[in-house]
């Protein structure tokens, strides 16, 4: 996490040196929001990959490595049968990673409209409220808002959805077979 930190900081300092040596041309054709929700989300998206998801990750794997040890140590034939349906669990995976991606982009897309929406009309607020522009304002917010919510809804139904219907058949064969293998075992060895 010392790591991540450190390296999320030096990229925060030549993302700001970088952001100061553009030009005023430049910058006047980016809107504030956009690079202020830029800035400070892919950072953050950044830090969190650098502090929690590869420590997650390399734990989650020696885990997974144990588990699989103890399975085949325990009953390699029953192990087996259960590592015979993995391959579908990562096909499954990678199938829902690629939907998942267009959903969570959606999001991003919809979350830095926003953001750019409110730094702008915020910063602006005296000229709208001179031009009498405040109604027609908060029905664009609305939109912004209600497509947000809507992407953020679609992401949060398909992810639960998908993945439950993408694991659930692999896990339910998985337990008939792991159960007949049983079943057998427990029939012949009370026949000897």
């Amino acid at each position: 996490q010392k790591t991540g930190q450190k390296i999320v900081s030096e990229l925060r300092e030549d993302l700001f040196s970088h952001i100061e040596s553009l030009s005023h041309a430049q910058l006047n054709t980016i809107p504030v929001g956009t690079l202020v929700t830029r800035v400070t989300n892919d950072t953050n998206a950044l830090s969190m990959l650098f502090t929690s998801t590869i420590v997650n990750l390399a734990k989650n794997v020696f885990v997974i490595i144990g588990v699989v040890v103890a399975m085949l140590l325990l009953n390699y034939e029953l192990a087996l049968m259960v590592l015979c349906f993995a391959p579908f669990i990562v096909l499954f995976t990678v199938i829902f990673r690629k939907f998942s991606r267009m959903s969570y982009r959606k999001i991003k897309d919809g979350t830095t409209s926003v953001n750019t929406f409110l730094s702008e009309n915020l910063s602006g607020m005296k000229i709208i409220q001179i031009f009498n522009r405040e109604e027609r304002k908060k029905e664009e917010f609305k939109k912004k808002n209600s497509a947000l919510a809507k992407a953020r809804f679609s992401f949060s139904e398909f992810s639960a959805q998908r993945f439950i219907c993408f694991t659930r058949a692999p896990f339910f064969a998985c337990s008939i077979s792991a159960l007949r293998v049983i079943l057998t075992e427990r029939s012949s060895s009370g026949r000897r």
